[in-house]
């Protein structure tokens, strides 16, 4: 009579240890990635949605598990908007790291000097930053422009500091607008 339930906490204790190292196995095995992807979280995105985006690109074998050990290792409530590079032979605990870190991939713009803000828009659009015309939009706001200059202009024409930047795809064209600005009064 004694020894059964000694049986029965062993048995236990095996079973949790065998299920906790198959736990540990899982979460730090390499996700079955064929090359390094591209993965953008935009705001608003579902856990669902994020995991069903990563499931098509083929970085994670299923969503319920992604869904899962999200809300398990509670990473569901820090991901993070932003463009991410998942690199080959990530781990599930190694793709929430990157989602969770906010770093987005960086792009390098290059206003040369002389540039007006149409060249300036199309190149923007053109790298896929921000839409030509939302661009144009917000530097032409004369509500906008007064925020950023403190006087009346019709534009932001001559204040977008001719210089190198890197923006995110996240950023957004009012961010973009507003960094160059600061770019132009810092200097």
């Amino acid at each position: 009579k004694r020894g059964l339930p000694l049986f029965v906490f062993i048995l236990c204790l095996a079973v949790g240890a065998f299920v906790g190292w198959l736990t540990y196995e899982y979460y730090s095995a390499p996700l079955p990635m064929t090359a390094e992807t591209i993965v953008t979280v935009t705001s608003g995105d579902s856990l669902r949605g994020i995991g069903q985006d990563l499931y098509n690109k083929q970085v994670i074998p299923s969503v319920q598990t992604f869904v899962m050990w999200a809300r398990l290792f509670r990473h569901d409530r820090n991901i993070k908007t932003g463009e991410y590079a998942i690199p080959l032979n990530t781990s599930m605990s190694g793709l929430f790291d990157i989602l969770r870190s906010g770093k987005s991939i960086g792009y390098k713009v290059i206003v040369p000097e002389g540039s007006n803000i149409y060249e300036v828009a199309k190149y923007l659009e053109d790298v896929k930053l921000c839409m030509a015309g939302d661009f144009l939009k917000i530097i032409t706001n004369r509500k906008f422009v007064k925020a950023q200059l403190d006087e009346d202009a019709a534009s932001l024409e001559g204040y977008l500091f001719p210089d190198t930047y890197f923006f995110t795809k996240v950023d957004g064209c009012r961010l973009i607008d507003t960094k160059m600005v600061q770019r132009f009064k810092d200097k």
